[in-house]
């Protein structure tokens, strides 16, 4: 099956709730008839885990069905795509802190 407009529409709610947490009141976000729809970003977030559990469901269909699953094998996988964005995104602002804005970041503060 394909999932490409579903992850289409992932990207689209992901964008709604980024804009709800950050730009809603920015133009062109603030339009009466634009805002209406940022100002419910909740919606996008039910929405986009409705489908992303749908779509890992079709992603795993196959493997479940063959017994070629493991709860190991998931979640290593998931890790692997995940913490190495986490990491660079820490490393990066606590550089980018120390070196262009002085600040003295210290371990306890990150953990």
């Amino acid at each position: 099956m394909n999932t490409a407009t579903l992850t289409f529409t992932r990207f689209i709610a992901a964008i709604m709730v980024v804009i709800f947490h950050c730009g809603k009141d920015v133009f062109p976000f603030n339009l009466n008839w634009f805002h209406y729809f940022f100002t419910h970003g909740e919606i996008s977030v039910t929405y986009f885990f409705f489908v992303s559990g749908f779509v890992m469901v079709i992603a795993y269909y196959d493997k479940i069905k063959e017994k070629k699953f493991t709860a190991w094998n998931y979640w290593k996988n998931r890790f692997s795509r995940i913490y190495p964005l986490y990491i660079l995104s820490l490393l990066l602002f606590v550089g980018l802190s120390v070196l262009l804005w002085g600040n003295t970041i210290l371990l306890k503060e990150i953990i």
